[in-house]
C-alpha cells in the first residue's frame, strides 16, 4: 500500500474495495494509531488469535505481544512512525488461549491530509507451521549431520550420474581421499580397475529396480581402491532416495581388512595347533631313525670305495639333514618359548642376523644399508628373533640374486614402541601371491627350495613378543616388511649409520645406491 497523498481526489470505490478486501483476505490485518491501539482488527486476525475484533479495538497491540518480543517489536512500531519507510518485520503474537503464533509482518505508514503520520497498517502472514517445519528440518538436518560425523562405517552417496556428492569422515579416513579432492568424480576413483564395469552395472540395475536396499556383497566380493593405490576388502550396502532433484544412491562401506587379516589368522592358528599335536606326537619316532642314518652314513663314509658311491652317500646325508632340519622348524610351533626371555638390543639382534648373511649378500652384488634410531632394550628372547630376521634376510637376498640390489635396515623409535622395516630392492610379490605369504606351507620357490614355513615361523616369532608384521609390495620395485613392538622410553645411546657395501664399511647409508 502506498502512503496517501493530500490533494489526491477521493474515489467511492476505494472504500468499497478495500472494506472488502479487508473482510475476505486470508491475510492478517491490523491498523494501529500512533500511540500502538488497535483501529481495525480483521476477521483473518480473529481466527489466528481467538479475539473478536469488539474486545481488540481501543486496546494497545502490546497486549498481542509476548514480554520477551516487546522491546524489539516496539523498536520497529516507533521507528516506523518517526521515518515513515515502510519494513518488514517478524514476531510472535499471543493468541486468547496463551498459543504463540510467529507472523511475518509488512508495516506501512498512512498519512493525514496534511501529509502527516497518522496511522500504521500492518498485513502479516501466519508462518508458525512453516517455521516449525524448518526447524524440524534444521533438527533433522544436524542429527543426520551429527550421524554422518559420528558413523564409524564409510557413507558416499552417489547421483544418476554415478558422481560423489556425499563423502563423510569414516570415508575419508577409509578411502585417503578429503572431500574438496573427491566431491564431484566419479564413485569409480573408489574402486579397483578391474571391477568398475561390474559395479557400475550393479549400481544402474539397482537404481532399475525399484528396491530401497540391498547388500553389494550378494554378487561377490567388493573391493575398495585407497588412494595410495592400496586394494582392500569391503562389506558394503547400496540404498535410494528418489526425489524430483533426482535419484541418490547412498553406500554404507566397511574397511573388512582387519576383520580377514583375523580371520585368516584364526585358521593358521588352528593349523598350527593341528601340526604342533602332530609334531609332538611323531617328531621322536622320525628324528631316532633319522639320527641312525646319519649315525651309519658316517660310518659307511670311512670304508666305502668309489667317488660315485660317495657322491650318492653325500646325497643321503644331505637330504636327512634337511628333513632333521624341518622337524627343528615345525617342533618351533610345539615348543615356541623354551628360550629364556632377557633384555636385549633390537640392534644387536639385527646385527647378529646381518653378520650371517653378509658374504651371501656379498657375492650376489647386494648393499646392506643400516639405519639405527636409539631405543630402549627390548624384554625378548634373542635368539628366536635373530632367526626371525634372518628369514627375512635370507628372503630379501634370494629376490635380489639375479640382479643384485639394497637390503635396507632401519630401526625408529616410536611413542608406542620400535618400528623395523627391512626392505628390499628386488623382483616384488605380485598381489595374488601377497596375501598368501604367511600361509603354511605355502611357498613360490622350486620344489626343494623351501619349506613354505619361514614366514609363518617370522610372524608367530613376532605375535609371541606381542609385535606385528605387514608387508608391502610392488613387482619390480621391491618388498618391505614392517615388524612393531610394544616398548619405552629412548636409549641412551645416539643414533649409529653404517654400511656395508660388497664388504665395504663407513660409507655413507643410500638405500637407493646400486651395488
Amino acid at each position: 500500500m502506498t502512503p496517501e497523498r493530500q490533494g489526491r481526489p477521493p474515489d467511492p470505490l476505494d472504500t468499497e474495495t478495500v472494506e472488502a478486501i479487508f473482510e475476505i483476505t486470508q491475510l492478517l490485518v491490523v491498523v494501529l494509531d500512533r500511540d500502538a491501539r488497535i483501529r481495525r482488527f480483521n476477521p483473518a486476525c480473529e481466527r489466528t488469535t481467538g479475539y473478536r475484533a469488539d474486545e481488540m479495538l481501543g486496546q494497545t497491540v502490546w497486549k498481542l505481544v509476548p514480554d520477551d518480543e516487546r522491546d524489539s517489536v516496539e523498536f520497529v512500531f516507533h521507528e516506523l512512525v518517526e521515518t515513515g519507510r515502510a519494513n518488514l518485520h517478524e514476531n510472535d503474537w499471543l493468541a486468547k488461549d496463551g498459543e504463540r503464533r510467529c507472523i511475518a509482518w509488512t508495516n506501512t505508514a498512512i498519512l493525514d491530509d496534511d501529509g502527516e503520520i497518522d496511522q500504521v497498517i500492518g498485513t502479516g502472514i501466519d508462518v508458525t507451521d512453516l517455521r516449525a517445519s524448518e526447524a524440524r528440518a534444521r533438527t533433522s538436518d544436524t542429527r543426520l549431520g551429527g550421524i554422518l560425523h559420528s558413523a564409524m562405517d564409510a557413507i558416499v552417496s552417489i547421483d544418476e550420474e554415478q558422481r560423489i556428492m556425499l563423502f563423510n569422515p569414516a570415508a575419508e579416513r577409509m578411502f585417503g581421499w578429503r572431500p574438496d579432492e573427491i566431491l564431484g568424480r566419479p564413485i569409480d576413483d573408489l574402486i579397483p580397475a578391474r571391477f568398475r564395469d561390474l559395479h557400475r552395472d550393479h549400481v544402474e540395475r539397482f537404481a532399475a529396480s525399484g528396491r530401497t536396499s540391498r547388500r553389494m556383497n550378494q554378487l561377490g566380493e567388493v573391493w575398495g581402491l585407497r588412494a595410495d593405490g592400496e586394494e582392500f576388502p569391503i562389506e558394503a550396502s547400496i540404498s535410494q532416495v528418489s526425489s524430483e532433484d533426482g535419484t541418490l544412491l547412498t553406500v554404507i562401506a566397511r574397511d573388512m581388512s582387519e576383520r580377514r587379516d583375523l580371520e585368516e589368522q584364526l585358521r593358521q592358528t588352528r593349523e598350527l595347533a593341528a601340526i604342533a599335536t602332530l609334531v609332538a606326537g611323531i617328531a621322536h619316532d622320525i628324528g631316532t631313525p633319522m639320527n641312525v642314518i646319519l649315525g651309519y652314513t658316517d660310518m659307511l663314509a670311512g670304508s666305502i670305495e668309489g667317488e660315485k658311491n660317495r657322491e650318492r652317500l653325500a646325497i643321503i646325508r644331505a637330504q636327512v639333514e634337511r628333513v632333521t632340519r624341518l622337524i627343528g622348524t615345525l617342533m618351533n610351533f610345539a615348543r615356541p618359548g623354551e628360550e629364556l626371555a632377557r633384555s636385549a638390543r633390537v640392534e644387536d639382534i639385527l646385527e647378529r642376523a646381518l653378520g650371517l648373511i653378509g658374504e651371501t649378500a656379498r657375492k650376489r652384488g647386494i648393499t646392506i644399508t643400516r639405519d639405527f634410531a636409539p631405543a630402549a632394550p627390548l624384554l625378548c628372547q634373542p635368539e628366536r628373533l635373530e632367526r626371525a630376521f634372518l628369514d627375512l634376510f635370507v628372503n630379501g637376498c634370494d629376490a635380489m640374486q639375479e640382479k643384485g640390489g639394497t637390503l635396507g635396515v632401519t630401526t625408529r623409535d616410536r611413542a608406542e614402541g620400535i618400528e623395523i622395516e627391512i626392505a628390499d630392492t628386488g623382483m616384488g610379490i605380485p598381489p595374488d601371491v601377497l596375501r598368501r605369504i604367511f600361509e603354511p606351507f605355502y611357498t613360490t620357490k622350486p620344489r626343494g627350495q623351501g619349506s613354505g614355513l619361514g614366514l609363518l615361523v617370522t610372524r608367530g616369532i613376532v605375535a609371541e613378543h606381542g609385535g606385528t608384521i605387514h608387508v608391502k609390495s610392488e613387482p619390480g620395485v621391491g618388498t618391505s616388511f614392517t615388524i612393531r613392538f610394544p616398548g619405552e622410553g629412548v636409549g641412551a645411546d645416539g643414533a649409529r649409520r653404517t654400511d656395508d657395501a660388497q664388504g665395504g664399511a663407513g660409507r655413507p647409508s643410500d638405500p637407493s645406491a646400486a651395488p
